[in-house]
């Protein structure tokens, strides 16, 4: 075979799995990200808890992570105070490497999520505070095609540190 036929052939199978994932990328877009406050108004020494919910509005399974810990494993938080200043984080940083047993398949119309306390994560003083949540998956795991792969942003949500 020529290797002008090995280029055509090669753009040909590149173009074909382009087209593929990128079908998948907009079925998976039927997830939704939300995050939900317990309330907006804390004394500086409680807790702030929220909860992060990811939802597979769409018609297929998804394969995602089954971890949720804020800035190191897919999931961030944008927190900015009343200036624009950005929470500084303070939690533990982690490199986990993913396995299969830490992926799970989330069925159409599913909705999965946890309780974190951002005290937890980020240095959070006094003041009034705007934030929202991205979820970001950038590379497959495995190889599977049917592990998701791209970005959601949260609604924004306010609260106050007294």
């Amino acid at each position: 075979m020529s290797n002008n036929k090995k280029v055509v052939l090669g753009v040909i199978f590149g173009a074909m799995l382009l087209c593929f994932f990128g079908v998948k990328l907009i079925e998976a877009s039927e997830l939704k990200l939300y995050l939900s406050e317990y309330k907006n108004q804390y004394d500086s020494a409680e807790n702030i808890e929220l909860a992060v919910l990811i939802q597979n509005g769409g018609k297929d399974e998804v394969l995602l992570p089954a971890l949720f810990i804020p800035e190191d494993y897919y999931l961030r938080f944008e927190i900015k105070d009343n200036k624009g200043n950005k929470a500084p984080f303070i939690g533990k940083e982690f490199k986990l490497k993913l396995s299969e047993f830490d992926l799970f398949k989330m069925k159409p119309d599913a909705l999965v999520g946890c309780k974190l306390n951002l005290k937890e994560y980020y240095k959070l003083g006094p003041g009034s505070y705007t934030l929202y949540a991205i979820f970001e998956i950038t590379d497959r795991r495995r190889n599977e095609a049917s592990t998701w792969v791209g970005r959601l942003e949260s609604n924004e949500i306010k609260f106050v540190v007294q």
